[in-house]
This record gives C-alpha cells, sequence and structure tokens, in this order.
C-alpha cells in the first residue's frame, strides 16, 4: 500500500494532507530532435538535449462529507490548487510504498524526486510540484450517488 500526501505551507496549516485511493503515474520525456532524411531508408541520427520536469498524473477521491483530520476535502483541495508557487512556499508529494502496520509504514520504501543525488539528505523525498491541471469527476448514477468525486491532476516536478 502506498501513503501519498500533499504539503504545503499555506494549506492545512502546513500539515500534511492524505490522498484517499491515490495512483499516480511518474514520466519522463527526452528533449530530442531527430530529422529524417527523405528518400533514405536507413536510421537518421538523434540528438539528445536533455529532459523536460517529470509529469506525475495523479487520481485520488474527495469524500465530501468526511471531514477527517488530514485528508483531502473539498476545500483543502481549492487551498493548492490556489498556491503560487514561489521560493518560501511550495507543494511537496509524498509518495511511500510498502506494507502499512497500525504502528505505521513498516517496510517501505519512498519515491525521490529526480533532482535529488543524494537520497541520504533528510527532505528529498518532498518532491516538489506545481499543479498544472486538474478536473474532478463528479457522477450520481456512480460511487452511491456521487458520494465519492475523483479528482484527476497533473503535476510538474520542479527544483
Amino acid at each position: 500500500m502506498a501513503a501519498i500526501t500533499l504539503t504545503n505551507s499555506n494549506v492545512n496549516s502546513g500539515t500534511a494532507v492524505t490522498l484517499y485511493g491515490a495512483k499516480l503515474t511518474y514520466g519522463w520525456k527526452s528533449l530530442t530532435v531527430n530529422k529524417p532524411i527523405q528518400q533514405y531508408f536507413g536510421k537518421s541520427e538523434v540528438q539528445f538535449n536533455g529532459w523536460e520536469n517529470p509529469i506525475i498524473n495523479l487520481t485520488f477521491i474527495i469524500r465530501p462529507n468526511d471531514n477527517g483530520t488530514n485528508v483531502m476535502s473539498w476545500e483543502l483541495w481549492n487551498d493548492f490548487i490556489r498556491q503560487k508557487p514561489t521560493s518560501s512556499n511550495q507543494t511537496t508529494l509524498n509518495i511511500t510504498t510498502g506494507g502499512l502496520t497500525s504502528n505505521g509504514i513498516s517496510g517501505s520504501t519512498a519515491v525521490f524526486s529526480s533532482y535529488a543525488l543524494d537520497t541520504t539528505t533528510t527532505g528529498v523525498q518532498n518532491i516538489p510540484v506545481v499543479i498544472k491541471s486538474a478536473s474532478v469527476n463528479i457522477d450520481p448514477s456512480d460511487s452511491n450517488n456521487g458520494y465519492f468525486w475523483f479528482v484527476n491532476a497533473q503535476l510538474i516536478e520542479t527544483k
């Protein structure tokens, strides 16, 4: 089981907010130039120029009637969306995978920032992100008359 949280110093008093039913994909895209040559049926040269910032596609559930402590609500989600990233105010994503026990996470592994060169440094598992886009699906014919709101968000990892 994975534990996925979002944190921002201006949201929920800076306390991490847990995402229910969260799933994510973490993807990279290289910056390449590949110019095919007309009338040539062999391979053409590919020039590698670096990487785009990693894209994180995140899906999670908001339960609108759940007033639990430190879990994502509609109000908190709107607070996260409205945050303007600055050097002193970043939204961070924390992903920990592994087995959960009643005492917390056991045998777990953190997913580190792709910019972390030294994964032994404290804090590199807090991945700085910007919320690029998001959509919310509320379907009264599904999920117990719309009790669950499904959020699809695209985040961009930043430095």
